[in-house]
C-alpha cells in the first residue's frame, strides 16, 4: 500500500496509485492539525462505491446529453450511447446531424474508429484516426473519452495527484432521478488538474454518475454530460457495433 505523505497542508500519493479505485479513500485534504473536512470521507466513499459498482457493469445503453465549450461557443449534442467492456463504444446522434454514427472497437480498431454522416450520405463509411482533426472539430475528447468508466478513471487520476478537496454538497435530482451531488475541487497550481471545479449527480438506484460539470480554472463551464435513460447490462452483442 502507497505511503501517504504531506506536503504544504495536503495529503498526496504516487501517481502510480492513480488508477486503483480501491485505495481512494488514501487521498483527501487535511490541514495541519485538524481532520478531514466536513464530507470529505462521505464523498471519497461514494467515489468507492461508484467504482466498485461500474465493476460489475458488462455493457450500457443511454441516452447521452453533451454540452461542450468549442470555438468560443457552448456547442450542444444528443446522441444514443451503446458502451461495451472492455472498450466497444457506438454513437448514433440524435441532434444535430441526425443518423449520424461512429464506432470504436477496442479490439478491431487500434487508435481508428468508424464513421458515417446520416442523410444521403449514409452509406458512405470512413475510417479515421481516433485523435484527426476532423472528428475533434466537433468534440473536445477522442471517442475514446467517451462513456462512464472514463469519467471515473480521469476523475480518480486527478485525486491521485493530490492537491484536491472532494465533498458532499446534498441531494438533488436530475433527469428525474434522485442524486448525490459531490464536487471535486482542485487547490494546485493552474492546469494542475484536468479543470478547476468536476461536479458529479449520481444516481441513488444505479449507484453510477448520470451527470457532471466541469469548469476551467477561469470558472467556465467547459463541459456538462447527462447520462440520460441509462440501462444496465442490456446484453449488448456484436451486431450492435456494427457500423
Amino acid at each position: 500500500m502507497a505511503r501517504i505523505r504531506k506536503w504544504k497542508g495536503v495529503y498526496s500519493a504516487p501517481l502510480g496509485c492513480a488508477f486503483l479505485f480501491g485505495m481512494v479513500s488514501l487521498f483527501l485534504l487535511a490541514g495541519p492539525g485538524r481532520g478531514a473536512p466536513e464530507g470529505v470521507d462521505a464523498a471519497l466513499s461514494s467515489f468507492e462505491d461508484m467504482a466498485a459498482r461500474y465493476r460489475e457493469i458488462r455493457d450500457y445503453r443511454c441516452v447521452l446529453i453533451k454540452q461542450e465549450w468549442l470555438h468560443n461557443r457552448m456547442d450542444q449534442q444528443k446522441m444514443i450511447l451503446l458502451f461495451r467492456k472492455p472498450m466497444d463504444i457506438k454513437l448514433t446522434w440524435i441532434t444535430p446531424n441526425s443518423g449520424q454514427q461512429a464506432v470504436y472497437r477496442v479490439q478491431k480498431s487500434k487508435n481508428r474508429f468508424r464513421a458515417r454522416k446520416g442523410g444521403w450520405l449514409g452509406f458512405f463509411t470512413v475510417d479515421m484516426d481516433i485523435n484527426d482533426k476532423r472528428a475533434l472539430e466537433t468534440s473536445r475528447y477522442p471517442i475514446t473519452c467517451a462513456g462512464i468508466g472514463a469519467v471515473l478513471e480521469k476523475t480518480m487520476q486527478d485525486i491521485g495527484l493530490g492537491q484536491c478537496e472532494v465533498r458532499t454538497l446534498g441531494e438533488e435530482n436530475v433527469d428525474g432521478q434522485p442524486c448525490l451531488h459531490l464536487e471535486f475541487h482542485s487547490l494546485g497550481p493552474k492546469n494542475f488538474h484536468q479543470s478547476l471545479r468536476t461536479e458529479f449527480w449520481v444516481d441513488k438506484k444505479s449507484g453510477l454518475p448520470i451527470q457532471l460539470k466541469m469548469m476551467d480554472y477561469e470558472q467556465r463551464m467547459i463541459g456538462c454530460y447527462t447520462f440520460s435513460q441509462l440501462e444496465l447490462n442490456v446484453g449488448l452483442t456484436d451486431k450492435d457495433f456494427e457500423l
